[in-house]
């Protein structure tokens, strides 16, 4: 199916302790077709355990696709292609595309990843992943749970609060910064599958002075 047949949408989800630079989930539905998510799970099946912690329980295959990146990006740039981000050190990085590193995971009944930042990916210096694409790939109906959720920190009053909810649909994308505290809750029953990407940001010194930094 065409792009221009998809027409995705950009919905925020708000949410208590909700900021728009550094705790904020979009949700992109119409982001996928359903003969491209099942695509997806038919052509990686070589998925192993990845239990990153002792309450994770899932499956797991890493790979790199530098054209799905591109599809993917072509349907996201529209919402975030040029926008800007400061850093804790007050640096600024402008968002420049998709990794084409993905991890499609699979969790079957019992299956939960624990709660976590997600981890940041820096293919060189001057460049690197601030914010978390997870894409779902079915649908999972809400009494089977299996959402993921955004927690409050550990570190601050609403500390283990669930805040937030997404709860898998076919085709759907959740975007959020890497520093979001969140789980995936335990499936009842069933199957989940998510495939998992990162937007790329790059720092504007080294683009307009060929590195130099101050």
């Amino acid at each position: 199916m065409a792009l221009s047949q998809l027409q995705p949408t950009l919905l925020d989800l708000p949410f208590e302790g909700s900021n728009p630079t550094t705790h904020f989930i979009n949700i992109i539905q119409n982001f996928l077709t359903e003969e491209e998510c099942q695509g997806l799970i038919g052509s990686h099946k070589n998925l192993i355990p990845s239990n990153v912690t002792p309450e994770t329980i899932r499956l797991r295959e890493q790979f790199d696709d530098e054209s799905l990146a591109e599809l993917l990006w072509s349907r996201l740039k529209g919402f975030y292609e040029g926008h800007r981000l400061k850093d804790n050190e007050g640096n600024w990085w402008r968002i420049t595309g998709l990794n084409e590193r993905f991890r499609l995971c699979r969790y079957d009944k019992g299956g939960k990843f624990s709660p976590h930042y997600d981890g940041r990916h820096m293919p060189d210096l001057d460049t690197q992943s601030f914010m978390t694409v997870n894409v779902y790939l079915n649908t999972v109906p809400e009494e089977l749970c299996g959402a993921t959720r955004a927690l409050g920190s550990p570190h601050f009053s609403l500390a283990g609060k669930v805040l937030a909810k997404i709860q898998p649909r076919l085709g759907i994308a959740a975007i959020f910064r890497d520093t979001l505290w969140h789980d995936g809750e335990e499936l009842v029953d069933g199957e989940k599958y998510l495939l998992r990407a990162d937007v790329i940001k790059r720092e504007e010194s080294s683009v307009a002075w060929g590195g130099i930094r101050g």
